[in-house]
C-alpha cells in the first residue's frame, strides 16, 4: 500500500512514537485477517478467536486520517483537496478526549454478508467544504468507516463500534472479538467467506487508486 504507507509516516517521530500502540494493534488485526483467510484453505480448518482493543483500532484510523490531512493526500476524483486539521482530532489522540456522540468506527454489514477476501488496504474520503465527514477504509475485504461528524441518520446495516467480526466458511468460524470500555457496544458482524481475489501489486494500484 505505497500511498497509504507514505501518508502514515508524515507525523513527526515523537508523535508517531506516542501513537505506536495503535499501529501495533491494527497491524495485529490485519495479520489476523490474513491468517484467518489462509486457515480456511487448510485441509482441516479450525475455529479461531482473537481479541482486540476497539479504542486502539479506532484511534489508528483517526491517526491515519490526520496523516492524510497533514500530507495533503486526500483526493476527490482526480483532485487533491486541502482539509482542516481540527483540534478535536489531536485531543482524542493525545489527551484521551472522547469522540463526540456518533463519531467513531462503523462497520458496513449492509450488503450480502459475503466477504471477497483481498490482502489490500485503501482509503476513500467524504469531504464537505474543508472538513472530512468520514473516511472509508477497506481492509482485506472488510469495510470500515471512521465518522468525524455527528450523522443525521445511519443507513441500515451500519454497526457502530462492533463487538466482534465473525467470518464463516462452511461450519468453521473465525472470530475477531473487539473489546470496548463501554459495554453497551455489543452488536456483531457476521460474514460468509467466499473467495480470494488475486491481483498483482501493480494491478491493485491501478484498481484501487483509479476509484472515485
Amino acid at each position: 500500500m505505497p500511498k497509504a504507507t507514505l501518508a502514515s509516516n508524515i507525523l513527526c517521530t515523537h508523535h508517531n512514537a506516542l501513537l505506536s500502540p495503535f499501529d501495533s494493534e491494527m497491524g495485529r488485526f490485519h495479520r489476523t485477517i490474513v491468517e484467518y483467510n489462509q486457515g480456511f484453505e487448510l485441509e482441516t480448518p479450525i475455529n479461531d478467536l482473537s481479541l482486540f482493543c476497539g479504542e486502539d483500532l479506532e484511534k489508528w484510523m483517526l491517526k491515519t486520517v490526520c496523516a492524510f490531512i497533514v500530507s495533503k493526500q486526500i483526493g476527490i476524483g482526480n483532485k487533491k483537496v486541502e482539509c482542516k486539521m481540527k483540534e478535536i482530532y489531536t485531543n482524542i489522540l493525545f489527551t484521551d478526549a472522547p469522540f463526540p456522540d456518533g463519531w467513531g468506527m462503523y462497520v458496513d454489514a449492509a450488503n450480502d454478508q459475503t466477504i471477497l477476501y483481498h490482502n489490500y488496504l485503501h482509503f476513500n474520503f467524504l469531504v464537505q467544504d474543508d472538513s472530512v465527514l468520514y473516511a472509508k477504509m477497506v481492509l482485506a475485504g472488510l469495510i470500515f468507516y471512521l465518522v468525524l461528524d455527528t450523522p443525521n441518520n445511519i443507513k441500515p446495516g451500519m454497526i457502530y463500534r462492533p463487538r466482534a467480526v465473525e467470518i464463516k466458511k462452511g461450519d468453521v468460524r473465525k472470530t475477531m472479538e473487539i473489546s470496548w470500555q463501554d459495554t453497551q457496544y455489543n452488536q456483531g458482524v457476521f460474514l460468509n467467506h467466499q473467495a480470494d481475489v488475486t491481483r498483482t501489486k501493480d494491478e491493485w494500484n491501478d484498481f484501487i487508486f483509479s476509484q472515485t
